[in-house]
């Protein structure tokens, strides 16, 4: 498992190196810089310029300097250890599955004021380009069983995490989870709520489910092999 040790507003792994916003730095951005996806639209780039409901994170233009450091020193490592894990994974066995862990907050996927009406997970594949539908299916069934409410790919279909190492062809398999964090916590004083140790007891026994799937995807990949 590979955890984050920084806050997401104060870099984005789950974006490109330099998908930044033009209008935060002090000096003009080179050329090769994404500054316009739709991500930096909504002002979440790889340097957030906002959190919450629009709030601006930082007073005034920041170095750019500072945000190259940050990526430097934060994200290409991440993404160096991530890519010799999967590598390590794909060599052993020929088989990948990855699991990449968000939170999401519940106002992004309410539909109305009752629990049924919101999503308590959801799962991104970027629209099956990522991961095997096996995989997501055999994920959402699981959660489904437990109780728990599963979109597909709305509102989030998985970011640059799983466009970059997801790769199904090639038994490289990548899905995004999003959890609703009303789920198991008060989202206004962050203290767990009880929702928490059943959430935790539902995603131990699906990380089992997941060794499961993959070690039968490698199975089966090295009977195909040996019968070619």
């Amino acid at each position: 498992m590979v955890r984050a040790l920084v806050s997401r507003s104060y870099l984005d792994l789950n974006r490109e190196p330099f998908e930044l916003d033009a209008r935060m730095f002090d000096v003009a951005l080179p050329d090769h810089m994404n500054t316009t996806s739709s991500r930096v639209a909504c002002g979440l780039g790889t340097i957030p310029k906002t959190v919450g409901d629009g709030l601006n994170i930082y007073a005034g233009p920041i170095a750019l300097q500072d945000a190259l450091n940050r990526i430097e020193t934060i994200h290409r490592p991440y993404h160096r250890m991530l890519a010799a894990l999967v590598e390590e994974a794909h060599l052993a066995t020929g088989t990948v599955v990855l699991a990449d862990c968000h939170s999401m907050p519940s106002s992004a996927v309410s539909k109305g004021h009752q629990k049924a009406d919101s999503a308590d997970i959801v799962l991104g594949d970027r629209f099956g380009r990522a991961c095997d539908g096996l995989v997501v299916s055999e994920v959402s069934n699981l959660l489904k069983a437990a109780g728990l409410n599963v979109a597909h790919n709305k509102p989030y279909a998985g970011g640059f995490i799983t466009e970059t190492h997801g790769n199904p062809r090639q038994g490289r398999h990548a899905f995004q989870i999003e959890i609703n964090r009303a789920t198991y916590m008060n989202e206004v004083t962050r203290e767990k709520n009880g929702g928490f140790a059943p959430l935790k007891s539902v995603l131990d026994m699906l990380l089992k489910h997941l060794a499961t799937i993959a070690t039968a995807m490698a199975d089966e990949n090295h009977t195909q092999l040996a019968a070619e």
